[in-house]
């Protein structure tokens, strides 16, 4: 009935497997070191630097090795097969793809973040505001993000033998397109803004295609600038409020990038009741709803848009009059995007507002990160341990000798040990360039006390009283200029009385070539050029165009 063979029946009976055991070839490992080497790997994942296949391979063959263990693998290595099996043995770990973080995103902690919210909670009771922590429909938060025109991470079928092919797009590799995104605490989706690299007027492609309440706009390089963002505000973000009869005043949460906290943004903000709030700093992939939710469905979205469009179109590159289409058909095949937008204010504590729905499991241990910011330490300690590893293989009496003849033109020592002298003296000589030029550029001493004296720069040293200037400019250039003027005015005659042609035709002369003037460039007349705004919907760009080509017409 359950079709179990005779013989896994008879070995039962039998006892041929001890009572808690599996069938089949005895691990290479116990049960207590796979343990030990799980508790490894999520440790090290815990702390942001996570395993893989390749390490864990090495790893575990060098223990085997190391504990003189008859080693069934080939070369002493496992195979994927054995890493098939951990696998299916520790359900608890997985084969996962990790986040890339900045170290300085990996050394903000939960305590940092819990005070920023207890911050904006006490500054919203201070003004009476507390309420709009319980309306979502008044919460919002925007981000940008690029929308490149390539998809690069998408695994495709290929012949199994093929040992390179590629995926052929009509745009270049890195071309992108900024899109700024606004949503709102309630899941609502607010018009967006794309901007394009234009120096001058967009054409009339791009303003004719894009949807008529969204916003475009046009900067040197495409990316957001501090202009842009205040007049996204004034155009669209503003006008929308009003449209949609949204009371205020709303809480806007933005991240700290400068284009965000411009003077002129901050000002029309506080005017029109706007309280604009910066995240965390190097908190935004906890704390922003769009980083948290949005962005990545998004993103997957936008790509099989892509793939869409080029299997209609083949090796068509994407006009920039086709960019807002697009976008909007990424938008409308969102699925579920209200449900996102919600999940995203909740996952990151703005919206119910709770500080512990933010996922610190996710944030590394500061157990095994430098806690320190220094950047001249790091410049002292350029010696990686590489070098230090060769000069420990050194004879002290090598060393020695090599210390002592790093200045001078070759090597006078014996001759057996001439290439490693070369090889040493080279490798040292690029470390204490590195230091020198580093030093430089940074403007500090490890554990210095900054003092101002005379409007110079001194540092006090910790280990004694020995003060250091540091010079900003070259002043070695300024003086040797100076002492030339200097020479040449000491070569006058001092007499007062002196009226000869020469003398003051040379005078006159010095004096000019000391105290120059600039050169006043008359400018070219002036045309009427008719101003565009940088940031405005696509409706009132089409009237500003119409309304110029009137004006024209009558001129």
């Amino acid at each position: 009935m359950h079709k179990i063979p005779a013989g896994t029946l008879r070995d039962k009976l039998r006892g041929k497997y001890p009572k808690g055991s599996k069938p089949g070839q005895v691990s290479i490992l116990t049960n207590e070191e796979e343990s030990k080497i799980v508790k490894w790997l999520t440790t090290l994942a815990r702390t942001g630097f996570p395993v893989t296949l390749k390490q864990l391979r090495i790893n575990v063959g060098n223990f085997i090795r190391l504990s003189q263990k008859r080693s069934p693998f080939k070369n002493g290595i496992p195979g994927k097969k054995w890493v098939q099996l951990f696998l299916k043995r520790h359900p608890e770990v997985s084969l996962r793809k990790p986040s890339v973080l900045a170290r300085i995103r990996a050394t903000i902690k939960k305590d940092q973040i819990v005070e920023w919210f207890s911050k904006v909670c006490e500054y919203l009771k201070q003004e009476g505001l507390e309420q709009l922590l319980e309306e979502p429909q008044r919460i919002f938060n925007l981000d940008e993000t690029a929308c490149e025109l390539v998809v690069r991470k998408r695994k495709c079928v290929a012949l199994k033998n093929t040992k390179h092919f590629y995926s052929v797009f009509g745009n270049g590799d890195k071309e992108s397109y900024t899109a700024l995104f606004t949503a709102s605490a309630n899941g609502k989706m607010l018009p967006p803004l794309v901007l394009f690299p234009y120096k001058c007027r967009l054409p009339g492609e791009v303003i004719r295609t894009a949807p008529a309440d969204w916003g475009i706009g046009k900067t040197d390089n495409g990316w957001m600038t501090g202009n842009a963002f205040y007049e996204f505000l004034k155009n669209i973000f503003q006008p929308w409020l009003e449209r949609e009869k949204i009371a205020l005043p709303v809480l806007l949460f933005v991240d700290g990038h400068r284009s965000h906290v411009t003077l002129l943004s901050t000002l029309f903000c506080k005017k029109n009741q706007i309280i604009l709030i910066c995240l965390y700093p190097n908190s935004t992939h906890l704390t922003q709803p769009l980083d948290v939710s949005f962005f990545g469905p998004m993103k997957k979205h936008w790509e099989d848009t892509l793939l869409e469009f080029r299997s209609k179109h083949g090796m068509r590159a994407i006009a920039k009059s086709e960019v807002c289409p697009l976008i909007k058909l990424t938008l409308d095949n969102f699925e579920n995007m209200e449900e996102i937008i919600k999940s995203g204010f909740r996952r990151s504590g703005l919206y119910p507002w709770n500080p512990d729905a933010v996922n610190y499991g996710s944030m590394p241990t500061s157990e095994s990160l430098p806690t320190t910011n220094n950047c001249v330490s790091e410049l002292n300690n350029v010696e990686k341990p590489g070098f230090v590893d060769f000069e420990k293989r050194l004879t002290p009496y090598q060393l020695a000798e090599f210390s002592k003849q790093k200045d001078s033109p070759g090597w006078s020592g014996s001759i057996e040990d001439t290439n490693l002298f070369l090889f040493w003296k080279k490798w040292k000589n690029e470390i204490d360039s590195m230091v020198k030029d580093d030093e430089s550029v940074f403007l500090g001493f490890p554990e210095s006390e900054s003092k101002i004296t005379d409007g110079f720069h001194h540092f006090l040293s910790s280990e004694g009283d020995q003060k250091c200037s540091i010079y900003l400019a070259t002043v070695k250039d300024i003086f040797e200029e100076t002492s030339t003027l200097k020479e040449r005015c000491h070569s006058l005659p001092l007499d007062n009385n002196a009226n000869t042609d020469t003398e003051v035709m040379e005078k006159k002369h010095l004096l000019e070539e000391i105290f120059t003037h600039p050169n006043i460039i008359k400018p070219p007349p002036t045309k009427r050029v008719t101003r565009y705004p940088v940031v405005a919907t696509s409706r009132a760009f089409n009237y500003h165009r119409i309304s110029n080509k009137t004006e024209n017409l009558f001129s």
